[in-house]
């Protein structure tokens, strides 16, 4: 796959192509359940949701309801985990794998607070945004050209996020022995400071969850 003699849009259009055929499979293979979304297991993917939730207001019973989209959404996992916790948003998940949209769509098709849209970006503006997992599956590509394209991703979800977003990576500080050529690591440092210098003065680094990632904080 030569990328790099391709522009981004095409670029873009690409990546989405393999990281779709990738979670198709995932969720052919395990159905709506965390393993479907390619997490180890239910914990390791409510301890992401947990840290993602701290980019969100506190929630009362006064507090009107926000926008929020979520990036990279699967079957809809972090809606149901919004709703264990008692949150209210009015919810955009976004995913370009197909039959992740489909799912979901079915599966939340009696609520009018939330809907589903395959695309691989946002198109208008919200108040919060999260992203889990997302940018960790890179297949064959390196890391420097994976890099780019997060980063793409992640100009695009500041432009049209007003109020603050959140998103996770594999840490490059992972045991050695342990990380996989297909996934992306990333320098923690360098993210803090990209968004520090890009998109706002309340930048927050997590980095200290028990698991081998962190979790960026952006608050505008």
């Amino acid at each position: 796959m030569r990328l790099l003699t391709l522009n981004n849009e095409t670029r873009r259009e690409a990546i989405g192509v393999f990281v779709s055929n990738y979670f198709t499979n995932t969720l052919n293979l395990y159905g709506m359940t965390a393993r479907g979304a390619d997490w180890r297991d239910d914990d390791a993917q409510t301890l992401r949701f947990e840290q993602l939730l701290k980019i969100l207001p506190a929630q009362s019973d006064s507090v009107q309801t926000f926008t929020l989209v979520d990036y990279g959404c699967g079957y809809g996992a972090f809606l149901k985990h919004l709703d264990k916790n008692r949150i209210r948003a009015n919810y955009l998940g976004i995913d370009c794998t197909k039959v992740m949209v489909e799912t979901s769509s079915v599966f939340f098709k009696e609520r009018n607070d939330c809907r589903f849209i395959c695309s691989d970006s946002l198109q208008e503006p919200t108040d919060y945004t999260v992203v889990s997992g997302t940018f960790n599956y890179k297949d064959k590509l390196d890391q420097a050209l994976w890099q780019d394209h997060v980063l793409a991703c992640l100009d695009n979800i500041n432009e049209y996020t007003t109020k603050g977003f959140a998103f996770n990576l594999l840490t490059s500080y992972s045991d050695a022995d342990k990380m996989k050529d297909h996934l992306f690591y990333a320098n923690p440092g360098f993210f803090f400071d990209y968004c520090k210098k890009n998109y706002a003065k309340n930048v927050a680094l997590l980095h200290d969850y028990g698991a081998y990632e962190f979790t960026v904080l952006v608050r505008k």
